[in-house]
């Protein structure tokens, strides 16, 4: 076979046959080059090595500025510019075997990965989205935050309850001094009853506006008609339950949740 140096390529590619044979300037495929805009055609640039990945890393997108890669465990020694993601499902001895998408999604990455069990998981990675949280010491956290380890070890943590929940507030509940009492829409806090009157003392029948400041008391305001509310016979005084709770203090009750 005659060898015949290809120097234009202006037709591009035409698998057409005509009487006289191919046109000289066309393609019948092109395989790691391209044409420039005069014509001529140049190899394909090769590509450079960038980093060279720990074993046990799988897939790879760009993500928040950085290439994101995923793995079943974590990993220390991730170059500079990359970031990761540990996966997990309910089998602990499946290893991560690939991934079919990997792209973020309405803020966050959304993963399908594949497991050596033949599980194929679906992972939306809420807590890699938006402006991270990162720990700090002495912060109060509210109950299902999202929170990022300073040093980074591919999970991320919600702050979820520590220790039993208190009785969540009611209208005509008998209240004694010590019992603890959420409000009935959570706000991070529990409120400790630190003054009842009344035998039995008796929650109102409006919820109260529950302190969340530093020192603060809540008193609640008590009326007749929580009498009505109880099974005891005994009449409501008038005199509402005083809750410590809130912002700070030495009468703040921390809020009850652990980052785990």
């Amino acid at each position: 076979m005659v060898a015949v140096a290809l120097t234009s390529g202006r037709i591009g590619i035409n698998r057409m046959r005509v009487k006289g044979g191919a046109n000289p300037e066309s393609l019948y495929d092109a395989v790691n080059c391209y044409v420039t805009a005069s014509g001529s055609v140049r190899p394909r640039p090769g590509t450079v090595t960038d980093a060279t990945l720990p074993p046990g890393t799988i897939g790879l997108m760009t993500y928040r500025g950085k290439l994101h890669v995923f793995s079943d465990q974590h990993m220390d020694n991730l170059p500079l510019g990359y970031s990761m993601s540990v996966l997990t499902q309910p089998n602990k001895e499946a290893k991560l075997k690939r991934l079919h998408f990997a792209e973020p999604f309405l803020g966050f990455p959304y993963v399908v990965a594949e497991w050596d069990d033949g599980v194929i998981a679906h992972y939306w990675l809420e807590g890699e989205g938006g402006e991270l949280e990162y720990w700090q010491p002495s912060k109060v956290y509210r109950l299902g935050q999202v929170v990022h380890p300073t040093t980074p070890t591919g999970y991320v943590y919600r702050a979820t309850r520590l220790g039993e929940p208190g009785r969540v507030w009611a209208p005509g509940m008998d209240v004694q001094q010590g019992d603890v009492v959420e409000p009935t829409a959570a706000n991070g806090y529990k409120y400790e009853a630190v003054e009842v009157y009344g035998n039995p003392a008796r929650t109102g029948s409006q919820e109260p506006a529950w302190a969340t400041d530093t020192d603060a008391v809540t008193i609640e305001e008590a009326d007749a008609a929580a009498a009505s509310t109880s099974n005891h016979s005994s009449p409501a005084t008038g005199v509402p339950p005083r809750y410590a709770g809130g912002g700070g203090g030495n009468r703040e009750q921390s809020p009850p949740v652990s980052i785990a």
